[in-house]
């Protein structure tokens, strides 16, 4: 029979929940030479976020910036939610100790993860005369040998992704074209 045996790491970086403040306490398993080694007070934020009742989805950055040398010890966690929406959320962690001062200051985005559609080439539509560079007077871009460069793929889900109408009212479950012109020389 396989039994779960938790590991040093997990003991290190374990914190007590509260209503905004969380609790953790420095390891001399991961101490350095005037404190607790970077990544270990980065997992034990990590921790602290992925364990909130009101977290929704995966991390996918986190930047903690070290403002003062952290003490052997405890140590409090403020914990706020900044923003959320549909599928993101923005979190700020202040770690601070006794005496109330920031020794680091952390900032998070959970995501939620979703299914990619397939995405397929497709050929770009032919731009209209009012897009086109002659209209404004100016020559065509020319590239290597005096040629005209430009994509003639555009990119688009396939199925198309689901956008908000809101957010996207003029151009709702249109392609992205994607256009691109260069010079080299002339």
């Amino acid at each position: 029979m396989l039994t779960r045996t938790q590991h040093v790491f997990d003991d290190a970086t374990r914190v007590v929940a509260g209503e905004s403040r969380w609790q953790g306490r420095t390891s001399p398993d991961y101490w350095a030479f005037v404190g607790p080694f970077g990544g270990f007070t980065a997992a034990t934020i990590l921790r602290a976020l992925i364990e909130h009742p009101e977290r929704a989805g995966d991390p996918l950055a986190l930047t903690v910036n070290y403002c003062a040398p952290i003490a052997e010890g405890a140590f409090d966690l403020e914990v706020r939610l900044l923003r959320a929406n549909r599928s993101s959320q923005h979190w700020c962690v202040e770690l601070s100790q006794s005496g109330g001062n920031v020794a680091a200051l952390a900032t998070a985005v959970f995501a939620e993860r979703r299914l990619p559609g397939r995405i397929s080439l497709r050929d770009s539509p032919e731009p209209s005369r009012s897009t086109k560079s002659s209209r404004l007077g100016l020559p065509p871009c020319r590239g290597l040998g005096n040629t005209i460069s430009a994509s003639s793929k555009a990119i688009r889900p396939s199925p198309p992704a689901p956008l908000s109408p809101q957010a996207h009212p003029p151009s709702y479950g249109s392609p992205t074209v994607c256009r691109a012109r260069s010079i080299a020389s002339r």
